[in-house]
């Protein structure tokens, strides 16, 4: 999940720090050599690809980040065992963000020269800080957040669907499942930019389309506290309530409307905790939420899933696998055929990779992902979701309801950040 405000201070800090790297470093780094018949960019020799991680490592999601990076790192030591790719092995170059944009842009203008490609960037707001400076480089980067305002960068394709399209697809869901139905009242609680505003989009689109009332409570993404905004809710007569928040919001709003007796379904993205699901608010989050995502919970019988879990107990038997560690294995599986195709292009230069990445038409996540086509820079790779439900038996707290699918209305929806 991203941060969700962005100042015009940091917006100058990153825009005079990479002038100043760009002034004393040069303009963005180029092929530099070629073996084999194979061009090489920055961070490749004859025997290793650097790819750079850019996340929160120690600030206040540290814990998903380095879930994350655990799931990135466990990929690439087994893609390496099985001899790399290009015959390179692929190499990890992790920075700490502190969820701080500032140090993002720091550490950017310094890996932009280390590291061929990023394999992760996390989040929204960091990444667009230094949109400007991943264009000219052609730098591909797979964003860590979902946010439709990254479409506007060719080489930083989302690795799914946008908020804002996950949200028309649940709200989608929900009707054909008659949990709301025309005329009905559909509320959104939601943070003042970033996430929040992708999902009230969304919201908006599908109210109008399915011709429901919407009602909206905006929340500060400080906010422990949910009373007003479910209260506001209650009396409006929201059937729905949709969330455009982290998953510490949505299990308090669910948990509060349960226990003062207001049954409502709560529609949010899959950022709950499997914590969550067997703590305190298990009955409320069973029974009254719906859940969307672009990656599949660990409890779907898919022989990659199977692999992911086997290899993460065999190289952290002490420590439980969460969602952030999957989609960190799925990130580096995406990323794989990515250097696959440049390296059938002969080509692992900046150029070369952003080449290879508009080629590839359908990635192979093994189900691990919605479907992904690359081809078209500005475009969602994806308009599915998978449609989930809290379950403390499964392994991350999370069952499949639907597997991925794109609704009617997902097919022609234009998202904000187009």
């Amino acid at each position: 999940m991203q941060r969700t405000v962005r100042t015009a201070a940091a917006t100058a800090f990153a825009v005079a720090l990479l002038a100043t790297a760009c002034s004393t470093k040069g303009s963005t780094p180029s092929a530099a050599a070629s073996d084999g018949g194979v061009a090489m960019g920055p961070g490749v020799t004859a025997h290793a690809i650097k790819l750079g991680v850019l996340t929160d490592l120690s600030g206040p999601i540290g814990p998903q980040g380095k879930a994350g990076l655990a799931g990135i790192k466990l990929f690439w030591e087994q893609q390496n065992a099985r001899g790399g790719v290009c015959d390179r092995t692929v190499e990890i170059v992790a920075r700490d963000n502190q969820y701080n944009v500032q140090k993002s842009v720091v550490h950017y203008a310094a890996l932009r020269n280390e590291v061929l490609g990023l394999q992760n960037f996390a989040g929204a707001a960091d990444v667009l800080a230094v949109q400007q400076q991943i264009k000219s480089d052609r730098m591909v980067v797979l964003p860590g957040s979902y946010d439709s305002a990254i479409l506007a960068i060719p080489t930083a394709p989302l690795p799914g669907s946008p908020y804002d399209i996950e949200a028309i697809n649940g709200v989608s869901y929900l009707v054909g499942a008659k949990k709301i139905a025309e005329g009905d009242t559909i509320g959104v609680i939601h943070y003042p930019s970033g996430i929040g505003t992708n999902v009230l989009a969304g919201v908006k689109a599908a109210a109008e389309h399915f011709k429901l009332r919407l009602v909206e409570q905006e929340i500060d993404p400080t906010s422990s506290d949910v009373t007003a905004q479910v209260a506001a809710m209650k009396a409006a007569g929201a059937k729905v309530i949709v969330m455009g928040t982290s998953g510490t919001q949505t299990v308090a709003v669910a948990s509060l409307a349960y226990s003062s007796g207001y049954r409502v379904t709560v529609q949010a993205p899959n950022l709950i905790s499997a914590a969550s699901v067997t703590g305190p608010a298990r009955d409320a989050l069973v029974k009254t939420v719906v859940l969307t995502g672009n990656t599949s919970p660990f409890s779907a019988d898919k022989p990659v899933i199977k692999e992911m879990l086997a290899a993460f107990k065999a190289e952290y038997p002490d420590t439980d696998i969460t969602a952030p560690a999957g989609a960190g294995y799925v990130f580096a599986k995406i990323y794989l055929q990515i250097l696959e195709r440049a390296c059938a292009n002969k080509d692992l230069t900046r150029d070369g990779l952003a080449t290879a990445l508009a080629q590839l038409t359908s990635i192979d996540s093994g189900g691990m992902q919605v479907a992904l086509d690359f081809s078209k820079p500005g475009e969602p790779a994806s308009r599915e979701s998978f449609i989930m439900k809290p379950d403390p038996a499964s392994v991350d707290g999370v069952s499949v309801v639907q597997e991925p699918k794109a609704s009617e209305l997902a097919l022609s929806y234009v998202p904000t950040g187009r």
